[in-house]
């Protein structure tokens, strides 16, 4: 029964991701905001991208990294500058956080890139 109820909700996103893809057209872009980070644009070939099989854009992997990022940071203490940092370098979104500057230029940990 389980397997039933995944298989149809994977169907149900397959066929909402497809009709998704043919509303959009070449020149279309939606803007997508994440959190406290930059709003990002999605253009057709992101969703493309989602496909079974498909090369994951980056515009993607950012906006699931920035999810992560809020999701584990809102659950973490707020304080923790190592904590931060562990999530910084994990994520892929780097280039777009400011305190990434505050993470390299304290001491160094384990935790920092080298």
């Amino acid at each position: 029964m389980a397997t039933s109820a995944v298989s149809s909700m994977t169907r149900s996103n397959e066929v909402n991701l497809e009709a998704q893809i043919a509303s959009m057209d070449e020149k279309r872009a939606i803007l997508y905001k994440v959190g406290s980070f930059p709003a990002s644009h999605l253009v057709k070939e992101d969703f493309v991208s989602l496909r079974e099989g498909g090369w994951i854009s980056g515009v993607v992997l950012q906006m699931y990294s920035q999810h992560i990022f809020e999701e584990v940071q809102s659950r973490s203490r707020a304080t923790s500058a190592i904590g931060s940092r562990k999530i910084l370098v994990l994520s892929p979104s780097l280039y777009v956080d400011r305190c990434i500057c505050l993470s390299l230029r304290q001491a160094r940990s384990p935790y920092q890139l080298r």
